[in-house]
């Protein structure tokens, strides 16, 4: 029974050993959210503004705007964001919206501004991850300029650089994201932005640009730790059997020293 006992305590250590490591939690790194927005007519100086959280990796609601007039010349823009950072969720939705409008001659202005959220974090193991949601840009362009919305997820590999996994680049119309995979151990970066740019000499510029995305991680343990955490059920199974057993023995023992 004691060399039973040893058996079963070593298969619920690397139970539990194994569901320790599949609960570590990703550790975000650094945060690279803001909010920001710009504009100018003719020679005068820009109107800049731009936001960021509070504190690192904390709830981030947030818009900027920035408006620049003079006699007949505007230019607007206004970036909102509303992100939030789980231990294995990540959700964010931005939108960005600039104009220019010049109704006279002999005139300039220019807006522009973005929507960022960008992320690193740190993996002790491999995740699985679905990166799902919807981009949009306005799919009427007026005046020059652009609408703009990247999705880049990457991991970083030992020799530097970024390894993109999966992403999207829009600058016209919408497209959702379904976007599934593993993630291995160590670093990555997830980048969603949106972002304008209206400029305008004669007449009206205007684009606008739009994300909502999730982005959510399962931790995948690797061969080893799903190898042991069968050997500790298969001990913890043959435990079962041999106690039944006894348990029949001595059954039959007591019914054989009463007949």
């Amino acid at each position: 029974m004691p060399s039973i006992r040893r058996t079963v305590g070593i298969g619920i250590l690397l139970i539990v050993s194994s569901v320790a490591a599949a609960s570590a939690d990703p550790i975000l790194v650094t945060d690279g959210r803001f909010v920001a927005a710009s504009a100018i007519v003719n020679a005068q100086p820009p109107t800049v503004v731009v936001n960021t959280p509070s504190a690192p990796f904390s709830p981030f609601t947030a818009s900027a705007s920035a408006t620049a007039t003079a006699a007949a010349f505007t230019a607007q823009t206004t970036s909102t964001q509303h992100s939030s950072l789980g231990s294995t969720l990540f959700s964010a939705s931005g939108s960005i919206d600039s104009s220019a409008d010049v109704s006279a001659p002999e005139g300039f202005a220019f807006a522009n501004g973005s929507s960022t959220f960008e992320i690193e974090f740190d993996l002790s193991m491999p995740y699985s991850f679905a990166l799902t949601g919807s981009i949009a840009v306005d799919d009427m362009e007026l005046g020059g300029g652009f609408g703009e919305v990247e999705v880049s997820l990457g991991t970083e590999p030992v020799s530097g650089g970024i390894d993109v996994v999966a992403g999207d680049d829009i600058r016209f119309g919408s497209q959702l994201l379904d976007f599934t995979g593993v993630l291995p151990a160590g670093r990555h970066r997830l980048l969603v932005e949106a972002s304008t740019e209206s400029v305008a000499s004669d007449g009206l510029a205007h684009h606008g640009s739009n994300f909502d995305v999730d982005f959510a991680l399962t931790p995948t343990p690797e061969p080893p730790s799903i190898f042991l955490l069968g050997a500790g059920t298969v001990v913890l199974a043959t435990k079962r059997r041999l106690a039944r057993r006894g348990i029949t023995y001595l059954t039959e023992t007591r019914q054989a020293s009463v007949r």
